[in-house]
């Protein structure tokens, strides 16, 4: 049984984000966009240009000459963090005199590995669908948020089961050690920095009992027929 069928996610919202751009940016003819940054965790800057909102060649060479507007800055905001690679985004108020747009980008860190253990009652078959669609897998990028949304999901699930005491503990930290309550986005200039793990462990406890049920106010039906109602084996 998958007890994540139904279970949506979030969104990011990122429109407050969007004071990385000027309002004041001048309307300079577009040619070239380049990024910058992505490169220090080996994420393909191909997958950052397929985002931008107006058609690039693989070089970044735009196939129809753009103004380079503060509506325009905006879209691209957009478009990149929707991508999930990264945290933060600069994009310069105008071109160079070759039309070129340089954005900088820091990226999320990259998850080197995941593991998931102490759960029973859920399998890793049950959670694999939820877990993948929200990108909590070796080589996609580490989401804070997202592990969040894991977390209250597991939690939401094992309730259903009877499970209310569980517990569910996360730690993250660079290959090299580092915790992530101490990770700086300059830390990517380290490869090693750059690459997380990702441990989730599961304590489910015992399930919720229920020794006695009584009933008060029922004046219409007695206790014998109500209890029929409920489809409840006593442990023996």
């Amino acid at each position: 049984m998958n007890y994540f069928s139904s279970r949506r996610i979030t969104s990011y919202l990122v429109g407050a984000l969007l004071f990385s751009s000027s309002l004041a940016v001048s309307a300079e003819n577009l040619r070239n966009v380049n990024i910058t940054g992505i490169q220090k965790i080996n994420v393909d800057q191909h997958e950052l240009l397929k985002a931008l909102p107006f058609a690039v060649d693989k070089h970044g060479n735009l196939k129809k000459t753009t103004p380079l507007t503060s509506r325009l800055s905006d879209q691209i905001i957009k478009d990149i963090y929707a991508t999930g690679f990264v945290s933060d985004i600069s994009v310069p108020n105008h071109v160079d005199n070759n039309g070129s747009l340089t954005i900088n980008v820091v990226p999320h860190p990259m998850l080197e590995w995941v593991n998931i253990h102490g759960n029973s009652k859920i399998t890793k078959k049950e959670m694999k669908p939820f877990v993948d669609k929200l990108g909590i897998t070796a080589g996609k990028s580490y989401s804070p948020y997202d592990v969040k949304v894991l977390e209250e999901a597991l939690k939401e699930n094992y309730l259903m089961l009877g499970y209310n005491k569980v517990k569910i503990t996360t730690s993250a930290s660079t290959i090299d050690g580092v915790n992530i309550q101490d990770w700086k986005p300059s830390d990517l200039t380290d490869t090693k920095h750059g690459r997380m793990k990702l441990d989730i462990a599961i304590t489910e406890g015992s399930p919720q009992t229920i020794h006695t049920i009584n009933f008060k106010g029922n004046k219409t039906f007695p206790k014998k027929i109500l209890s029929k109602q409920i489809k409840i084996t006593p442990k023996s």
